[in-house]
């Protein structure tokens, strides 16, 4: 599997979170990814913990936003220098398993899908598990519209199929929104979910 996936990752006062995040994706078992960390004026050293990484691997790019943007506005900041075919979420809160985007991808290859997430595992501030959420076999735009069904950090879409799709700019639900707008392009007519975490 060759084709490049770009991590999309906003980050702002994360300081505490942000070194697991970054590690989760230097373990990946999948190689050929690049790590777009957005720093969305942080006050704290979460830039700084970044960039520590960036000077590691060549993979990873530390961007700033001249303003506060919110998470939307850092992601799409984030997606403008993309250059994967693939583009996955991962706040630097959060963290995925080693084989993760190995998986996916493998997974998206073989059936020819667009527009995929999976299950996740919820865990606490100090990083014990907490539940795990299940996710419906795959989601429609008339299905979505009475739920989020996708949680971010399991998204991974083809921008072969779809193009690059900017998050609305709103404060909540901007996740939720890209989804339907992901729908209403009319190219991916499902989410597929593979039900791993």
């Amino acid at each position: 599997m060759t084709e490049k996936v770009s991590i999309i990752m906003p980050s702002y006062n994360t300081s505490s979170y942000i070194s697991e995040a970054i590690e989760s994706v230097i373990n990946q078992t999948y190689c050929n990814w690049e790590l777009i960390i957005c720093d969305d004026m942080s006050t704290d050293n979460s830039r700084e913990l970044a960039e520590d990484y960036q000077k590691l691997d060549s993979r990873i790019i530390v961007i700033d936003n001249n303003y506060y943007k919110g998470a939307s506005g850092a992601r799409n900041s984030c997606l403008d220098v993309a250059s994967g075919r693939y583009i996955a979420f991962l706040d630097a809160d959060d963290r995925w398993y080693a084989s993760k985007l190995e998986i996916q991808i493998e997974y998206m290859l073989k059936h020819h899908f667009a527009f995929t997430y999976t299950y996740h595992n919820v865990i606490d501030e100090e990083g014990k598990f907490q539940f795990s959420l299940r996710a419906p076999a795959n989601v429609t735009l008339s299905k979505i519209k009475y739920s989020n069904f996708i949680p971010c950090l399991t998204v991974i879409y083809d921008t072969n199929v779809l193009g690059k799709v900017y998050q609305p700019d709103i404060k909540k639900r901007n996740d939720y929104a890209l989804w339907l707008r992901i729908f209403k392009l009319n190219v991916a007519k499902k989410a597929f979910c593979l039900n791993v975490v």
